[in-house]
């Protein structure tokens, strides 16, 4: 039995050992990277990335995060969509972001808990937002129309953002805060929760202990 469990411990280290080797931690030294080029009005962003998008006459796209890891952040402009993501790892330590500028933006697609703010935005058509597997973005701004896609306890808090209408479709835990001016219609399902400001005629749905709140 002794010899069972030292060899049961020794593989135990060997284990956390190897993982810890495999583990990509950041040098704590952060550096900034300028990858503006193509224009784009869509942002697709995946892996808990922490992204801040803000309204400017020109397309600017500026990467920060470690120096010995920055190089990881894997992004690209293909049909009119900003894409980042990061490079399949184990990280540790790290602080990764980007600063996103564009002149007009007509989607917003985050996965996998990235944090996003879009700040002060003023869009002149529709804009999408699409959140997923915890994804979270705080909006100010206004728009002329909201589509929403909010799923797996995402969260969108938008009451400084305004818009006259919204369809939604919000699922799986999921939280929105928005204003609404004229019309607000969809669905809210899965204990989730849509509260609103404005005075919106209401034609949404509930099901699973989910709830639309006036919050007034």
């Amino acid at each position: 039995m002794k010899q069972f469990l030292f060899l049961f411990l020794a593989l135990g280290l060997f284990l956390t050992t190897g993982c810890d080797k495999d583990q990509l931690e950041g040098s704590g030294n952060i550096i900034s990277d300028d990858r503006s080029g193509d224009s784009f009005s869509a942002i697709d962003v995946s892996d808990a990335l922490d992204v801040t998008i803000n309204q400017g006459s020109e397309h600017r796209v500026i990467v920060r995060g470690d120096d010995n890891l920055i190089t990881r952040i894997i992004t690209s402009v293909s049909n009119g969509v900003f894409t980042a993501r990061l490079q399949s790892g184990s990280y540790r330590n790290v602080d990764f972001s980007i600063e996103v500028t564009v002149p007009t933006l007509e989607r917003i697609n985050f996965n996998d808990a990235v944090n996003g703010d879009l700040i002060n935005f003023t869009a002149s058509e529709t804009l999408t937002v699409e959140l997923n597997d915890a994804s979270r973005l705080d909006m100010s701004g206004s728009a002329p129309s909201l589509i929403l896609d909010i799923n797996d306890a995402s969260n969108l808090d938008a009451f400084s953002f305004t818009t006259e209408a919204c369809t939604a479709d919000v699922n799986d835990a999921s939280s929105v805060r928005l204003t609404v001016n004229d019309r607000l219609e969809g669905r809210v399902s899965d204990a989730s929760s849509f509260r609103f400001r404005g005075n919106p005629a209401l034609d949404i749905s509930t099901s699973g202990a989910s709830r639309v709140i006036d919050a007034n």
